[in-house]
């Protein structure tokens, strides 16, 4: 598989619904919402689609793949991003609120985009963006994030 992840500024052709069916989200909710999709090995066919977001912009800048692990990161605005609470065979999240006008994110799928693993807020109080991802294990990464203020020094605590 091919896995892309951008962002949709409005609803997809209904000629993908059949690989949106299955996705984690299959409903376009804001002005811009992350997309994750997949294509088949020769770039000719979408097997796998998802959305990602909450009521304001989010958008998808970086993917990474390790074992059955999809790893995204990206910048939302919205105060509802779907960050997971640890429940349901999730991991909680590492920031479970946004912490400015704009936060970095990351969020982890399994391979078929069906499932959303790990969903986190990455940010101080100003905006901050979430640029590159590496998977460098099947559930480790690291990332790079701009951050246009000083990230907090107590819980959730950065390594800088």
């Amino acid at each position: 598989m091919i896995y892309c992840a951008g962002v949709a500024n409005l609803q997809v052709s209904t000629a993908y619904a059949a690989a949106l069916s299955g996705g984690y989200d299959g409903t376009f909710t804001a002005m811009q919402d992350v997309l994750v999709y997949a294509l088949s090995k020769n770039g000719q066919t979408v097997e796998f689609m998802t959305y990602l977001g909450g009521t304001n912009d989010d958008v998808g800048n970086g993917i990474s793949i390790s074992g059955s692990n999809i790893f995204v990161c990206g910048s939302t605005s919205s105060s509802d991003f779907p960050v997971t609470n640890g429940s349901g065979g999730t991991t909680a999240a590492f920031d479970n609120s946004l912490g400015g006008t704009q936060d970095g994110f990351v969020a982890v799928f399994d391979n078929t985009l069906s499932q959303l693993t790990y969903c986190s807020y990455i940010g101080g109080a100003g905006v901050d963006e979430a640029l590159t991802i590496r998977a460098t294990g099947t559930n480790t990464f690291d990332i790079s994030l701009h951050s246009y203020s000083s990230l907090p020094t107590s819980s959730p605590n950065y390594l800088v």
